[in-house]
């Protein structure tokens, strides 16, 4: 963005990837977009910064991993973005609920579960 001096090419600003592994992963998306376009910035320098961090996740659907002394903690993406890994999450859920409904071995109540593991059910 002009004006803020901040680059990808700044101090601090990485786009370095991790291995990833394939396959069955329902997480694969999560490693499909950091590979896709995310960035690694320090809180630190990102605090300084925090307006063009945003505009990159809203406008440039760039998605920037926060670092605490190196070590990945958050990371801001627009809402768009949430909302879509929100949908793709549902529904690696639903694919797994579907899968165990569909599953014929018989099924145990909620409550009898409870009741041999001595959790009282109000």
């Amino acid at each position: 963005m002009a004006g803020t001096g901040l680059t990808s090419n700044s101090p601090g600003w990485s786009t370095s990837l991790p291995s990833a592994t394939w396959g069955d992963d329902p997480y694969a998306l999560w490693h499909i977009l950091y590979r896709l376009g995310m960035s690694e910035l320090p809180i630190s320098e990102a605090r300084e910064h925090l307006g063009e961090v945003v505009s990159r996740a809203e406008y440039a659907h760039e998605h920037t991993v926060l670092t605490r002394h190196g070590r990945p903690v958050a990371v801001v993406i627009s809402i768009d973005d949430f909302r879509e890994l929100q949908a793709a999450d549902d529904e690696v859920d639903l694919a797994a609920a579907r899968q165990a409904l569909a599953n014929p071995e018989p099924r145990i109540p909620h409550r009898e579960v409870l009741a041999e593991l001595g959790i009282g059910v109000d």
